[in-house]
């Protein structure tokens, strides 16, 4: 774990401050409080979507090792719920900036202990402890790994699933609160890395979503539009060391999408006002629904957002308005020059970097104080609060497909009846079949089924209770194969035999079987009807007519 400034150094960027910090500590049922004066380093930050936390403190047993009230408890595997709360120890005067509050879980412990061994019995009278938390999703959700199908449910729903007592996510979001017939999580460690956090945070980036983290309630929220916190705030230019106006990358690059449906053929470039000619970047889909390639390019031109700048501000001192995430704030006084590209524009807090070390970092300083003298580094990060730009959490983009077994499924005729049922949507210009997936509880969803590599000269359906396998993206399926062979055709290996086995088995059917008797070449055609039955059979010199 880094305790080191970023960015920077104290030397270079700090400031001496008073603050008043508290950290709770909460194992289980017990519960631990470390004040500022016992507090030796502290490292935060924080975006919007969530924080991470590094802290160092000590503990101190005058007289005996059975004082330190955390030890036992620290090295525990129950989780641990820290709580963070930060604030000035003064106000300057005419400002009033609220509490910095923070609580998530612990991911990472540390702990050393000093020996005193002039001491009778050489007892460890001082501990030194290190901890790093995160907003909790950040720090369960980037373990959690699910495969799972969804049917007619919405990405709300399946969020729902995943929640608990520290996770909520609540989302008002009409792409997230939409019904789809299928949604499948591949987000098993056999697929890739990407995690159900990193599920989220691609979810919201390629769909121009934002997802918002309350550090002080514990909760989210998936949303279409950016948060503002408050309403606009004057900046001190007194309050600053540097300020920096940053400008993204340009992207030169054209898309084009591409359906190489054979009987309808389309590219569908997406504009770009900076694109230089030659730099291509295509994307090929093969549907025979035109609405496949209409939503795929609806979906790349919500994504070819204008980047704007950012600003980067280093504080000279603590500031005189609210700096967390969200909060507004616009440089607008007599106190900045008119010719600035920034005065006058409201920006948005999104990103906080900051670290602080006490003065006195013995074990004993200041030790059980409510406040201490820190020497601090403060960075933060904003945009124009008309911003549209993604700026989430760095993911592993998740990987599909996801194949599982299933069986066919059909109301007509029948319970043991080898019937077939597809259903041809005229949107999508193909036969589709009702599917039962068993390792879920048996999900029943609906897929289509192609030729795939049979000759266009075949039609054979799908029958009731036929094993397949359908293959699953995030939004769709599709079989894909075939796994058993029907009642009555597979033959005895010896015989050698071929056989076409068509109709229901045990009503009425029509066979046609290729084998061989006495290691003779038999090629017999047999028609069932419920016991009306003829027979052609050609084998050795001889053809043979039979009915009944």
């Amino acid at each position: 774990m880094t305790m080191s400034n970023e960015p920077g150094s104290l030397e270079a960027n700090g400031f001496q401050n008073g603050l008043t910090i508290s950290l709770e500590l909460k194992i289980d049922s017990h519960k631990t409080t470390i004040e500022a004066g016992d507090i030796k380093s502290l490292t935060i930050q924080q975006n919007s979507f969530g924080f991470d936390v590094a802290l160092r403190f000590w503990v101190i047993s005058k007289k005996s090792t059975d004082q330190d009230p955390l030890v036992s408890h620290f090295v525990k595997e129950a989780p641990m719920d820290a709580t963070l709360s930060l604030k000035r120890t003064f106000e300057r005067p005419g400002s009033s900036t609220d509490p910095w509050v923070l609580k998530g879980l612990v991911y990472s412990r540390e702990l050393f202990e000093q020996v005193y061994p002039a001491v009778n019995r050489e007892p460890v009278l001082q501990r030194e402890y290190i901890i790093r938390f995160a907003d909790p999703a950040q720090v369960l959700w980037r373990d959690h790994h699910p495969v799972e199908l969804y049917v007619d449910k919405s990405l709300k729903d399946i969020i729902s699933a995943q929640t608990d007592d520290r996770v909520k996510m609540s989302t008002t979001w009409n792409v997230a609160t939409t019904k789809h017939h299928i949604h499948s999580l591949a987000l098993g460690l056999e697929f890739g890395k990407a995690s159900f956090y990193d599920f989220l945070h691609w979810f919201a980036a390629t769909r121009q979503g934002f997802i918002y983290f309350d550090s002080e309630k514990m909760k989210y929220e998936l949303s279409a539009t950016k948060k503002d916190v408050g309403s606009a705030q004057e900046l001190d230019p007194s309050d600053l060391r540097n300020t920096e106006i940053l400008f993204p990358e340009v992207s030169r690059v054209t898309k084009t999408i591409h359906n190489s449906f054979a009987p309808k053929t389309s590219s569908a470039p997406i504009k770009n006002p900076a694109s230089v000619v030659g730099v291509r970047e295509d994307i090929v889909l093969t549907s025979p629904a035109a609405s496949v390639a209409t939503a795929r390019k609806k979906f790349e031109d919500a994504r070819e957002t204008e980047k704007e700048h950012t600003l980067q501000l280093t504080w000279d001192r603590l500031p005189t308005c609210n700096i967390q995430p969200g909060c507004l704030i616009k440089p607008s006084s007599g106190a900045w020059s008119s010719n600035l590209m920034m005065t006058g524009t409201v920006y948005r807090v999104f990103q906080i970097h900051f670290h602080a070390e006490s003065i006195n970092q013995g074990a004993t300083d200041d030790e059980g104080q409510e406040a201490n003298i820190y020497k601090i580094s403060l960075t933060t990060e904003l945009e124009p609060k008309n911003s549209k730009s993604q700026r989430g959490a760095r993911y592993q983009k998740p990987a599909w497909p996801l194949h599982l077994e299933a069986k066919i499924d059909s109301t007509s005729g029948g319970k043991k009846d080898l019937t077939y049922q597809p259903l041809t949507k005229s949107e999508d210009a193909v036969d589709t079949y009702n599917l039962e997936v068993g390792l879920f509880k048996k999900v029943k969803l609906r897929a289509p089924y192609r030729p795939q590599t049979l000759s266009n000269h075949y039609y054979i359906p799908l029958y009731k209770g036929q094993r397949v396998i359908v293959e699953l993206g995030f939004q769709h399926a599709e079989i894909v194969r075939i796994l058993d062979w029907r009642k009555g055709a597979k033959q005895p290996t010896d015989s050698q035999s071929n056989h076409l086995l068509l109709g229901k088995p045990d009503e009425g059917h029509t066979s046609m079987l290729y084998g061989h008797v006495d290691n003779k070449a038999q090629f017999t055609i047999e028609r069932d009807d419920d016991g009306d039955k003829q027979i052609v059979e050609l084998k050795d010199g001889v053809i043979v007519f039979e009915t009944s």
